[in-house]
């Protein structure tokens, strides 16, 4: 609180001394969407919110309905600090014709280790009024005296002192999909999900569900026809803390249950460590991480296995690494994993999965995504196949196979802070 409070006095004193170059006056205020990642830093993001609001007349913190975006993040560069402010507009021009046209501005500025709070809080805040005020109406040339420029933009009507609204930590994600399988047989699908997130600098808690529909159509060497459908479902659960340095650990927790896949249950409860370069990615650029996970699974087979086996608990491991290219419009990902179980190492399997996201407006997107799998074996896999209900037999092959690919397409759309999906990378 004290801390808060030094902020908004630091902030009052702020404005005397810079905005006198930035004096107030137009029409209506600057919605702004606030976005701060500092981890390990001098500035709290809190109070840098609060000395914004306060010392930046005509800016109003409303993540429901901006006109502006402000991303604040910073990277250790010993002896000094990074801080990098990113202002852009979502709208477009005809959205925003009362405005100045500008779609992003882009500016950094590095900070002794040695300055203090106080004297941090102010340098980041000069650096975030610098990239707001291209954004800002000007209503007229301005006046030199002293060699100081002194122009009027902002809005005097607006509260300089409106209390910073913190942007939601949470999000809401449905999911729609269509899928077709390629694995010696002809499979359509059509499946649902539903993500529920909520992130913070220093922890994320992510839980997943999905269910899915296919149906077969598919013709037997004697001439018969075979069809018929399969449900499917399954959910995970996911909480991380960050460690710094890119570093997070997490408790994982996930069950399933796939019977075409000879998986009445398939639950398991472990543990995972991660390194991300960026681990909140909010502009342009590309990231790359490593993570390892271990973990105790326990299945439950609808038929016996070829090891002989109805239910099983053991341990099972997974090294993998991570790529994304993030921009405005689109998001390019790739991750592959290789996984085995601890004691039967010739059990192993690769999976790797692709995908393209586009944002189409807003918060709705559209995903198209790729999967393969290379396997060495599998610990499921029945013993007697005919065992097995006709058709979840024909799905067993692209999951018992040596080379699995499935191909899906899915419509979604964010509730909630989406950009939060989009920037916090970890455990996804």
């Amino acid at each position: 609180m004290t801390r808060t409070k030094n902020a908004l006095a630091l902030a009052s004193v702020m404005g005397s001394l810079c905005l006198g170059a930035t004096t107030a006056q137009a029409e209506a205020p600057l919605r702004v969407r606030w976005d701060c990642y500092l981890e390990d830093a001098a500035v709290d993001c809190n109070a840098l919110a609060n000395a914004y609001a306060e010392a930046t007349p005509g800016v109003v913190l409303d993540a429901d309905d901006a006109e502006l975006e402000v991303h604040v993040r910073s990277i250790e560069l010993p002896p000094r600090r990074r801080y990098v402010v990113e202002v852009r507009s979502p709208r477009t021009t005809e959205e925003s014709a009362t405005r100045a046209v500008t779609d992003r501005l882009r500016l950094a500025r590095d900070v002794a280790a040695t300055r203090g709070e106080d004297q941090t809080l102010l340098d980041v805040l000069a650096l975030l009024q610098r990239a707001t005020l291209p954004f800002l109406e000007v209503g007229a040339p301005g006046r030199v005296e002293d060699g100081v420029l002194t122009l009027r933009a902002g809005a005097p009507s607006a509260s300089s002192s409106a209390p910073a609204s913190e942007p939601s930590t949470w999000f809401l994600r449905p999911t729609l999909s269509g899928q077709v399988v390629s694995a010696g047989v002809r499979v359509y699908g059509l499946g649902g999900g539903l993500e529920l997130s909520r992130s913070t600098p220093r922890h994320r808690v992510r839980l997943v569900g999905d269910a899915s529909y296919r149906y077969v159509d598919f013709t037997l060497p004697s001439g018969d026809s075979l069809r018929g459908g399969l449900v499917r479902a399954g959910g995970s659960l996911v909480g991380a803390r960050s460690l710094g340095r890119g570093v997070s650990v997490a408790v994982l927790g996930n069950a399933q249950r796939q019977p075409q896949n000879n998986l009445a249950l398939r639950a398991d409860l472990g543990l995972g460590v991660e390194w991300l370069r960026v681990p909140f990615l909010a502009t342009d650029g590309t990231n790359f991480g490593v993570r390892y996970r271990i973990r105790a699974t326990h299945d439950r087979y609808v038929v016996e296995t070829a090891q002989g086996h109805e239910t099983r608990t053991y341990p099972h491991h997974t090294l993998g690494v991570v790529g994304l290219a993030h921009y405005d419009a689109i998001d390019l990902a790739l991750d592959v994993a290789l996984g085995a179980p601890l004691l039967e190492p010739s059990l192993w399997d690769v999976r790797g999965n692709a995908s393209v996201t586009f944002r189409v407006a807003g918060a709705l997107e559209i995903g198209v995504g790729a999967t393969f799998v290379i396997r060495g074996g599998a610990i499921h896999e029945p013993g007697d196949r005919s065992a097995l209900d006709p058709v979840a037999t024909l799905l067993a092959g692209s999951d018992f196979g040596r080379l699995t690919v499935e191909a899906e397409i899915s419509l979604a759309y964010t509730f909630g802070n989406g950009a939060l999906r989009t920037e916090d990378r970890r455990w996804r």
